[in-house]
């Protein structure tokens, strides 16, 4: 078998393998998030399944077109989870990619002199909508920050490389040529190896990538072990609003007393401070002092407009500062739109929650301590 053709037939294999991921997935966890992932994967695992099983036949070549004209629409869609976008662009790449779909099973069935002009106006929108695509990825990976910007890179080189193999099929170059033959198979094999990094990241990466958040945190919270309490909060929500992107992050200390959260906006101009009030989601998820991550786009406007009525926020992440001795309070980071991936961003913000409530008693001892030392120092 040519070095080509396995190159295509690995690729092929290995779409369909992370398509099948994107599903369990998604009957795993069953967010928004996921369900646009899959529609991702699936486009390019239709394709892969038709040139397998096939045969060649009309009917698989209209199954393959039709997925690969879907792919950079679905891409557009995607870009609203890392950047924003008018409220009208997401509908109006579904919208076009349906018209297509419907023009180009139509061009079947229509003479021939129709293909001359419908053609090349589905590849110009094809291609508008692909360069948009790579242009809106590269522009989030840019902006982004903490582990989700490794992740808009790699998806951003696979939507990138994807551009490329198109626009050399569209280029109608020589496929009888070894160089043309080999290297549009091996750009295609890294597509689904850069779609699973970035979309399906396995666990050993991601954990790699945490621990070198992780580092970075306990760099900048090596200070002073006397440090105010005040200090070490401020920098906790600090880290974890650059860490998941957030809009806004506010602290809620816990009142014991009065049984109560207590918001804190740190100095946050569209958060508003004081007791958080009752029917809010916040104080049912602190009943179990559990992290979580709440996408109810109805539930989370109502506490955004109670609690931060400058944030147009439609996700919640939530983070308890808990040790044996004492219990804190609530980190909450207010995102526009639901993570991508919420587990691993619960993991590594529960990781900055811990260390910094390990700070916080610490810091809590040594005042203690220095108190009594003071008490017991003898009058001269």
């Amino acid at each position: 078998m040519p070095a080509g053709e396995f190159l295509l037939l690995m690729s092929q294999v290995l779409v369909l393998g992370i398509a099948g991921l994107s599903l369990i997935e998604l009957a795993w966890h069953r967010d928004r998030a996921r369900l646009e992932i899959a529609f991702v994967l699936l486009s390019l695992a239709i394709a892969a399944a038709a040139q397998l099983w096939g045969g060649g036949s009309p009917f698989a070549q209209l199954a393959t077109e039709l997925a690969l004209v879907a792919h950079p629409y679905l891409l557009v869609r995607l870009l609203d989870r890392f950047r924003p976008l008018p409220k009208w662009l997401p509908w109006t790449a579904v919208g076009v990619m349906v018209a297509s779909w419907a023009t180009w099973t139509a061009l079947l069935f229509t003479p021939p002199v129709y293909k001359i002009y419908a053609g090349p106006a589905i590849a110009v929108l094809f291609s508008a909508a692909l360069l948009y695509a790579v242009a809106g990825l590269v522009t989030g990976a840019r902006l982004g920050q903490g582990i989700d910007r490794r992740r808009v890179i790699l998806v951003g080189i696979g939507a990138a490389l994807f551009a490329v193999v198109v626009a050399l099929r569209m280029s109608q170059a020589d496929s009888s040529s070894p160089t043309v033959a080999t290297i549009e198979p091996a750009l295609a094999s890294c597509i689904p190896v850069l779609y699973y990094l970035g979309f399906l990241t396995p666990p050993w990466l991601s954990r790699s990538w945490q621990h070198r958040e992780l580092l970075d945190f306990l760099r900048t919270a090596s200070g002073r072990p006397e440090e105010q309490t005040e200090v070490i909060l401020t920098r906790l929500c600090q880290v974890a609003r650059h860490a998941v992107g957030g809009e806004g992050v506010a602290f809620a200390h816990w009142i014991p007393e009065e049984g109560r959260l207590d918001l804190d906006s740190l100095g946050e101009r569209a958060l508003v401070g004081g007791p958080i009030p009752d029917g809010i989601l916040v104080n049912e998820y602190w009943k179990y002092r559990r992290p979580f991550v709440d996408d109810r786009r109805g539930e989370v406007r109502q506490a955004c407009h109670r609690l931060a009525p400058g944030l147009q926020s439609e996700a919640l992440i939530g983070i308890p500062v808990v040790t044996h001795t004492r219990v804190y309070g609530l980190v909450l980071v207010f995102l526009r739109r639901g993570p991508l991936f919420p587990n691993e961003d619960l993991r590594l913000l529960t990781l900055f929650a811990e260390n910094s409530g390990s700070a916080l008693d610490y810091a809590d001892r040594i005042r203690q301590l220095r108190e009594l030392g003071a008490q017991h120092r003898p009058s001269t």
